[in-house]
């Protein structure tokens, strides 16, 4: 934050930050670290992500920015633990991002799912730090970029019915095998 000293210095030096944390993460899959390649990646696709989301007014600056944090992210899913799995989510004619991540069998039977949205200025790949809680205590997560946000931010207007969403992203669900059917369901 000390090199950030003026609101046009921003997007760039979370860039810097970003760049640094990549290359740490190479660094870290050249050592055969993979762990710390994966936390890494998604400290960059953070940093990419915080860098860009101020300047949601000047889509010049912010545009070339969206896919830094998405394709830093995917580099992390295979080796988080749990890791996470990219899934599409059929809505209207197309389809929203997110990560399913599901927890090991503990004896329990098909955990419950729980379905992460982000805020209005947020993505699915921010929402992985809280996805940890529930992970840890057994639940599996559902970390869904809606309309206007994340990977659709360009593509598809954000959406004041996010029930639609919710509904999307539960019928989904009710199509995967190894996850609790029944019960309530809730959202972060």
């Amino acid at each position: 934050m000390a090199r950030i000293t003026r609101g046009a210095d921003w997007c760039r030096e979370w860039g810097v930050t970003a760049t640094h944390y990549e290359q740490l993460a190479e660094a870290a899959v050249d050592a055969g670290q993979r762990q710390t390649a994966a936390g890494a990646w998604q400290r960059a696709a953070l940093a990419w992500h915080w860098g860009k989301f101020v300047f949601v007014d000047d889509r010049r600056r912010s545009a070339p920015r969206t896919s830094g944090p998405i394709a830093c992210f995917l580099r992390a899913p295979p080796d988080l633990t749990p890791p996470a799995e990219l899934v599409r989510i059929p809505y209207g004619d197309t389809a929203l991002a997110a990560y399913l991540r599901v927890p090991p069998a503990a004896g329990f039977g098909d955990p419950p799912v729980v379905i992460m949205v982000p805020g209005l200025d947020s993505t699915k790949e921010e929402l992985q730090a809280t996805a940890e809680y529930f992970l840890a205590r057994g639940l599996a997560t559902l970390a869904v970029d809606g309309p206007g946000q994340g990977e659709a931010e360009y593509e598809l207007p954000i959406e004041p019915a996010y029930e639609k969403v919710a509904t999307a992203a539960v019928d989904y669900l009710q199509d995967r095998s190894g996850l609790q059917r029944t019960g309530s369901a809730c959202s972060a």
